[in-house]
């Protein structure tokens, strides 16, 4: 590789003279395009350029303009100058490590850039931002100095490519709504952050990076690996969830839903009516101001195999259903909901831990829906079911009482045991055709005529709890 020294002997700035330039030629396959000291005059180009790699060194002080031509390189793109550099309506497509965080100043006008090299690094910084940005290689967001980069209007990872975030990425709305289109895979230990009005469109790529939201971003359908974060910063409140036609987003790490800035942020459900899946703990907080979450149509649930906690902070929900293959439920803020399904399926169980569980409509524990089965799991806690409600051989232990305000019809099947259950005041509580034990201490439940313990070895010994519950 031969360096190609821009020179300007002919003092017309055209990057496209050969005379330009120290090899008499316009920079091509075999040369590094090289601009330093020889000559400080700014250089605009007239014509697309293909060489093998471009370098500003530190003491070039020149402007470069790209003049919406075309720019290609097979390796390496170093932009360290001190003057601006322009790229111009082009696509300037890099095969190696690009890196223009000390360029002077950066101007993307609305060009593309497209890196395509294998195992390659971005260097940039929050002041260099891109216009376009095409992921079309193996490229990783390098952390070895401060490089976080941006993107204004859209990014756009192929299928079968990759970007690592080894630094903090940002897509920042500027004049336009901002878009992030993952067909590849998205991941590394740093966020992926959203501020203004832009999208995510993430329905065939593998999202694994850390997410962060504000301002009124929209996240659409797709599998969402990493930590999540939906906040307000500043400007517009709402943060979108889905895209129009209705999308499920599944969230394989913690979900934090915050406002905290003294006004309203909104959660809209309502536009798209997404169905939300989580795996991992999910936390609504309002550290400052108002949080709400505009309900739609769809279905929040929770599945996976992870211990997790759910605190929904009082926000009325859409339809709520427990379906998990193992890992334990905690309950640690209150929770409304439209509907109530209990129908996990492996070793994992349920908590209340002492939290009140309003059904606007029915809920149903299945079969295999397990409770926690801590001596005083059910201590404390309350449930208002505003349809009917249904139980399947759960075993309900408590020490002290805890509340079942059922409006509709109640019913227990299935072989449970409940204990200091109080139902007073409601649908009295039918468990007789399991039939239930009554473990002592219930209200306002039927048992039917039950046997509950016997204590000896025949029937005329002592009865444990009075012999016969009715």
């Amino acid at each position: 590789m031969a360096d190609n020294i821009w020179n300007n002997s002919d003092a017309d700035n055209d990057g496209n003279n050969p005379n330009n330039y120290s090899l008499v030629r316009v920079p091509t396959t075999g040369d590094t395009m090289l601009f330093d000291n020889t000559s400080d005059a700014n250089c605009t180009f007239s014509g697309n350029i293909s060489c093998d790699a471009i370098n500003v060194t530190s003491v070039y002080d020149g402007d470069i303009d790209f003049n919406d031509f075309d720019i290609s390189t097979t390796g390496n793109e170093t932009y360290d100058g001190t003057g601006e550099l322009k790229r111009g309506t082009g696509t300037n497509t890099c095969g190696g490590n690009f890196d223009d965080k000390d360029q002077g100043t950066v101007t993307s006008e609305s060009s593309t850039v497209v890196l395509n090299g294998t195992a390659k690094n971005l260097i940039s910084s929050s002041s260099r931002s891109f216009w376009n940005l095409t992921i079309d290689g193996s490229i990783t967001l390098d952390a070895a100095t401060f490089s976080r980069a941006q993107v204004l209007n859209d990014l756009v990872v192929n299928g079968g490519k990759s970007f690592t975030l080894n630094e903090n990425f940002r897509l920042l709305d500027a004049a336009v709504a901002a878009t992030a289109t993952n067909n590849g895979t998205i991941d590394g230990a740093q966020p992926f952050s959203m501020r203004g009005v832009g999208s995510i469109l993430n329905q065939n790529g593998i999202f694994t990076a850390p997410l962060e939201v504000q301002n009124g971003s929209q996240i659409s359908g797709g599998t969402y690996g990493g930590t999540v974060l939906l906040e307000q910063h500043s400007g517009i409140r709402t943060s979108t969830l889905g895209t129009a036609g209705g999308q499920t987003l599944t969230f394989q790490g913690a979900v934090t839903i915050q406002s905290d800035t003294p006004s309203t942020h909104r959660i809209d459900l309502s536009t798209h009516n997404p169905d939300l899946v989580f795996q991992d703990d999910v936390t609504l907080q309002e550290l400052s101001g108002t949080l709400v979450w505009d309900k739609g149509t769809g279905i929040n649930s929770i599945t996976g195999a992870a211990n997790l906690s759910l605190d929904f902070n009082n926000k009325a929900i859409e339809d709520l259903v427990i379906n998990k293959t193992a890992g334990d439920v905690t309950l640690t803020g209150w929770i409304q909901t439209d509907s109530f399904t209990g129908t996990s399926t492996g070793t994992g169980s349920f908590d209340p831990n002492g939290q009140t569980i309003a059904v606007a409509g029915n809920c149903d524990w299945a079969a295999a829906f397990l409770f926690n089965l801590d001596a005083d799991s059910m201590d404390g806690c309350m449930w208002t079911v505003g349809g009917n409600w249904t139980a399947d051989g759960q075993t309900l232990n408590a020490v002290a009482p805890w509340y079942l305000q059922v409006d509709g019809t109640a019913v227990a099947s299935g072989t449970g045991e409940v204990e200091y259950c109080d139902g007073s005041g409601y649908t009295k509580i039918d468990a007789s055709t399991g039939p239930w034990v009554n473990g002592g201490n219930n209200s306002n439940w039927n048992f039917g005529v039950i046997i509950n313990q016997l204590q000896g070895a025949n029937l005329g010994a002592d009865l444990y709890n009075g012999a016969l519950a009715i």
